[in-house]
């Protein structure tokens, strides 16, 4: 048969450090919680059945979106990327010149890098010849949760020619995630 109980507070084996505290209608971590501890999970995947051209230049690609809730900067992030199908077009020295993570606190009214690098990976697909690359973008970070505000991360590439993403060849398409870890600082 089961049953409920029913607690204000979780509290460590000395009751010193309160672990967890519920008020009303939501619970949350409380003050006890160790450093490295995973607060939370957030992720978005986007599905394409097609090859997607890129520009040469940059892009802030608007597919990958993950909103993050006001926290504090002492946490930290460790963010992951994928992206399959890179493709140089079969064209020499076209390439991914560079992949990162911009954040923004105002609905892309603006925005900054996050971490303490613009491009976390920098070159990828680069063929001296004129034959077809075909790899995944893959990269993840770990850096400092940049403000106490809620904000919003997306994928930011920068693309030396034009280039193609979810390309695999015969079948184009595939999926794309982001996955954002939030740890306890």
């Amino acid at each position: 048969m089961p049953s409920d109980l029913q607690v204000d507070n979780i509290k460590d084996g000395s009751a010193t450090k309160t672990l967890a505290e519920y008020s009303s209608s939501a619970w949350s971590w409380g003050s006890g919680v160790p450093d490295g501890s995973v607060i939370n999970v957030f992720s978005d995947n986007y599905t394409r059945t097609s090859g997607l051209d890129v520009s040469s230049g940059t892009l802030l690609w608007s597919e990958l979106d993950v909103s993050i809730p006001a926290t504090s900067t002492s946490n930290k992030l460790v963010v992951q990327v994928h992206i399959p199908g890179l493709s140089d077009k079969g064209t020499t020295n076209r390439y991914l010149a560079g992949a990162g993570l911009k954040y923004s606190t105002d609905s892309w009214g603006s925005s900054a890098t996050l971490g303490s690098s613009e491009y976390i990976l920098a070159p990828g697909g680069y063929d001296t010849n004129a034959g077809q690359i075909r790899e995944s973008i893959v990269y993840s970070t770990y850096t400092a949760v940049p403000t106490s505000s809620a904000f919003r991360i997306r994928t930011y590439l920068k693309a030396s020619g034009d280039i193609e993403i979810f390309s695999s060849g015969a079948s184009e398409g595939g999926e794309a995630s982001i996955i954002v870890w939030l740890i306890q600082g």
